[in-house]
């Protein structure tokens, strides 16, 4: 499958109600200009913090894997309201996570790695048009818990979406945004709020 693109929105891009609307807005962009895209984003900006929060008026020190339950639900939510908003804007798109998209990890609670992803599912939904909205920075192990990833996890897990479904390095895009402080992976370009484009250093 040629013209495919994928893009990764962090946390400041999906904060609020309109700046999904504007992402929602943005991919449709690259829909229109004939590409097939797939999308990865992260928590609403706040929101693992208030996960983390929470978890922590329950159990001063939570258990790991009830503590990755929780922290990663903020990715659902977002991926699950992008994926609203380009239905409302007329687009064939579905929200996955981790389980769902067949992202398979150890069972290392806090800190899991990737073992396994399965193809057939991303290209499956590529082939029908269908817009996968994919939950960032979880996977789930053998047992089926789910577990949040090491540092970086984010970037990771773009580049193992853009190896499934055949995208090339000059069609990758990364929304880069104020809570994301890691040294990026792959080539950015601008998030929405800032239209100077970029290239992290290797």
């Amino acid at each position: 499958m040629s013209n495919i693109i994928v893009q990764k929105f962090g946390g400041t891009s999906v904060a609020s109600p309109k700046r999904i609307e504007a992402v929602a807005k943005i991919v449709g962009q690259e829909i229109a200009s004939g590409n097939h895209v797939a999308v990865v984003v992260s928590a609403m900006a706040g929101e693992t913090n208030r996960l983390i929060d929470l978890a922590k008026k329950i159990q001063k020190k939570p258990d790991p894997r009830e503590f990755d339950a929780v922290i990663s639900s903020g990715e659902q939510v977002s991926a699950a309201l992008l994926a609203m908003s380009l239905k409302k804007k007329g687009y064939n798109s579905k929200s996955f996570n981790a389980f769902q998209m067949g992202f398979k990890t150890d069972s290392s609670f806090g800190r899991a790695r990737i073992r396994k992803v399965s193809e057939e599912i991303l290209q499956d939904a590529l082939e029908k048009n269908i817009v996968p909205v994919i939950t960032g920075f979880q996977g789930f192990d053998d047992e089926n818990n789910i577990g949040q990833l090491f540092s970086h996890a984010h970037q990771l897990m773009t580049n193992f979406v853009v190896e499934i479904d055949g995208g090339s390095r000059n069609g990758e895009i990364i929304y880069q945004n104020d809570d994301w402080s890691h040294p990026c992976l792959l080539y950015t370009s601008p998030s929405p709020r800032d239209r100077q484009k970029s290239r992290m250093p290797s």
